[in-house]
């Protein structure tokens, strides 16, 4: 499961919701621990979402 934290420190990476909507949890925790910035944000980043 993703955690709330774990989606703000998504969030501070700059993955967006619908982002992070498509990663498992693994996947979003090695994200974390390796401080991968997202390169190519999708078009819905940064907005009211």
């Amino acid at each position: 499961m993703i955690t709330q934290e774990m989606r703000i420190r998504l969030k501070g990476l700059k993955y967006s919701s619908y982002d992070i909507r498509y990663l498992t949890p693994q996947k979003a925790n090695n994200i974390i621990q390796n401080q991968v910035v997202n390169r190519s944000p999708s078009l819905n980043h940064g907005r009211n979402q």
